[in-house]
Parts: structure tokens; C-alpha cells; sequence
């Protein structure tokens, strides 16, 4: 089994930013400077509580919630004539009229891009009961959104890390990629690829160079929380059947008891740092909450973890059967699900966070919830605010 190396998460519930103890300095739910008090010391959000809109969370001293008390009180008086403030639900944000969120709207739009040659049904609708428990290459077009992340030089890239494409020129991700002493910081992302050593794959990649990196701006370690991040592409994206963005989660919502990997295989070449080869897609099954603790209690008991796995923001997942298959799991992996509505597109529901020996018999992997940072997401991606 390949080691893995141990990787990270983030955080944005309903206007979340957990991690902060009182009297740290936040971010409010427009991304004005704060202060972390408990609600009774901050006037200026009772009425946005009372009334269920978007607030910044930092945490909570026992059963006492702390929350991000706005350094400027005129914010208050400008979010309550804001009509397209966030009211915090377990369900999608809607616009006034109960119009679709733009993530959802963007997601039907990319759909209808292209339409795709249904001559070869079978390279979109492979779903996870057809794998089981095996791990077996994807197909052709089959993942259209995927991304590698690479760093390097234009001639020698290190191809290192995975992603979604979820717009036309963004790129969901981990943030921990952007932070290693292992290498230097991505500069590249190739879409369109299937396997990185072939050119006889049926795939058709193309390179983008890498414009702007996004963590989340509560993202910091330890402790290891709030691994999430965008990446902005150099030029904006031509779809075409190789090339498509997925979409994201609409509602709050507990996974199956078995959900779809989708990652690329490390080499083994003995490398300190392993590249990534070949696309491939396996089934993982769900670990709760405590499970995941016993695993990392270590990590918990080091202080890196201090509240350990927040359900609200991590789930876990892994195998629970002796398997000798090559390891996929790298930052960034994602976990999917095939979307309810439209045909042959993918929804995004977890990113691979957290890791300790890749297919280590119940020894689950963490991964960051996307739906928790949707708002986030858009007000980057689609500049809703």
C-alpha cells in the first residue's frame, strides 16, 4: 500500500466560518473584518438571528454559540435592506420567487452545452453498483469535468493533485495543494485527461496555465480545518464531450451507504513524491462520525483536530475489505454522485481531505462537504453576493 500523505478541510454552513475561539479576529457573512463574542456581546447580529439571516459563525464554548460580531455596525443596517441575503436552510438557497440558485442554473446550462454522442450510452451511465467493490479504469468521456493539478516548468510537470471543473474557468479543489514543503506551487491544470502516460487513451487533453489561486479565507493550520479552495484558470474553457464541468450539491444531505471514488493511481516508483498515471473510479463505503474519531485520535489528541471530524462540514469514508488494488485517493479526489435530473452529469458531494494509508482496511479517509460552501463557491465563481 502506498503511504498518503495527510491532507486537510474548511468550512462556510449557512455563513459559517467555524475555527475561531472569542476574541479572534473573523471574517462576517459579507467578508468584513470581525470579531469573534458570544451573541449576548453583539448587538449587531440578534436581529439578523431573529429574523434567520446569513451569519458568521466562529464556534461554540460548550453549549454558548460564538459568532463574528462585525467590527462596522453599519452592516446590520445594510444587510437589512439587502432582499438577497441568504436565509440559512438544510435545503438549497433560493432566490426571491423561489427562482434556482445560479450553481444549479450553471449546472442545467452546462448540461445542454454539447450534446453528447448517446451512441456509446455506456460512457456515462456506469454507476456504483455496476463497480462494487473492484476499482477499474473510467471511460473516455466518461468524466469530463475531472482535472490534474501540476507544478513544475512547462517542460517537466509533476502532475500531483486532482479536481473538478465546475465553471468555465474555475476549478474546485483542496487548498492544502496550494501549501507543501514537497513542492513548489501549482502552476498548471489539464483537463480532458484519462491516463497521463498514454496517448492511444481516447482522451484529449488541454493544458491550462493557472491565473489566480483561491483558499478559503478561513482555511489556516493547524488546526486542520477548512481545506477547500478554487482555482481560476489563465483563459476560459471550450466544451466539447472530454471537456465539461460538473455541478454542485443543492441540499444539505447525508450520502448513501456507499458512494463512487473517482481519482487518478499514484506510480510507484518509490518517489518522494508520487505522480498521478491513470483515472480510475472504485466504491467506498461510509464510516460515522465516531469511527472516524478512533482513527484519528492521534491527530485529535495533538490538538489538530480539536473537536475532531465535524459532521457538518467532513464525512468519512473508506473500505472495510482487504484490498491489494492500486491507491486512488490523492487531495482532491472527489466523491460523486450522478445527478438526479440530467443525463450524464455528475454532482460533486465530497473532496478528499484527510488521509492516513490508502486502502487500509477501515481506516477511513475525511472528506470536505462541498454543499457548506456553496455560497462561498458562487460569490467567487459567479460573483453572487
Amino acid at each position: 500500500m502506498t503511504p498518503y500523505v495527510i491532507l486537510l478541510l474548511s468550512l462556510s454552513f449557512c455563513g459559517t466560518t467555524f475555527g475561531e475561539s472569542r476574541g479572534e479576529n473573523c471574517k462576517t457573512s459579507n467578508l468584513a473584518s470581525g470579531t469573534c463574542k458570544l451573541i449576548p456581546d453583539c448587538p449587531a447580529l440578534i436581529w439578523k438571528i431573529k429574523n434567520k439571516f446569513q451569519y458568521a459563525r466562529c464556534g461554540f464554548e460548550g453549549t454558548n454559540e460564538v459568532v463574528c460580531c462585525p467590527n462596522d455596525t453599519t452592516e446590520k443596517k445594510e444587510d437589512r435592506v439587502n432582499q438577497s441575503s441568504t436565509i440559512c436552510s438544510t435545503e438549497s438557497t433560493q432566490n426571491k420567487g423561489n427562482q434556482a440558485r445560479i450553481s444549479q442554473q450553471k449546472c442545467r446550462e452546462y448540461a445542454d452545452s454539447y450534446r453528447l454522442d448517446y451512441n456509446e450510452p455506456e460512457t456515462c451511465l456506469i454507476g456504483k453498483e455496476e463497480l462494487r467493490t473492484r476499482t477499474i479504469n473510467a471511460l473516455p468521456r466518461e468524466f469530463p469535468h475531472m482535472a490534474l493539478i501540476g507544478s513544475g516548468n512547462a517542460s517537466y510537470i509533476l502532475w500531483l493533485f486532482s479536481g473538478s471543473l465546475i465553471s468555465d474557468q474555475y476549478v474546485l479543489t483542496t487548498a492544502f495543494n496550494f501549501k507543501s514543503a514537497l513542492y513548489s506551487e501549482p502552476k498548471y491544470v489539464l483537463l480532458g485527461e484519462l491516463d497521463t502516460t498514454s496517448e492511444r487513451d481516447g482522451a484529449k487533453p488541454e493544458r491550462f496555465g493557472i491565473l489566480t489561486l483561491i483558499p478559503y479565507p478561513g482555511y489556516r493550520r493547524p488546526p486542520l480545518y477548512n481545506d477547500i479552495a478554487l482555482i481560476k484558470l489563465d483563459k476560459k474553457v471550450e466544451f466539447s464531450p472530454y471537456i465539461r464541468p460538473a455541478c454542485l450539491p443543492t441540499v444539505f444531505d447525508e450520502p448513501e451507504a456507499k458512494e463512487m471514488l473517482l481519482g487518478w493511481n499514484h506510480s510507484d516508483e518509490g518517489r518522494i513524491v508520487e505522480v498521478l498515471l491513470r483515472l480510475k473510479k472504485k466504491v467506498v463505503e461510509k464510516f460515522s462520525q465516531e469511527e472516524c474519531n478512533e482513527n484519528y485520535r492521534q491527530t485529535v489528541e495533538e490538538g489538530n483536530l480539536p473537536e475532531g471530524i465535524r459532521n457538518q462540514t467532513q464525512m468519512c469514508f473508506g473500505v472495510r475489505t482487504n484490498s491489494k488494488e492500486v491507491c486512488i485517493s490523492n487531495a482532491g479526489s472527489l466523491l460523486l454522485i450522478p445527478h438526479k435530473d440530467l443525463h450524464c452529469m455528475q454532482t460533486i458531494i465530497g473532496i478528499t481531505s484527510l488521509g492516513l494509508i490508502c486502502n487500509d482496511v477501515d481506516s477511513p479517509e475525511v472528506y470536505t462537504r462541498v454543499y457548506p460552501y456553496i455560497d462561498w463557491i458562487e460569490s467567487i465563481v459567479w460573483g453572487i453576493q
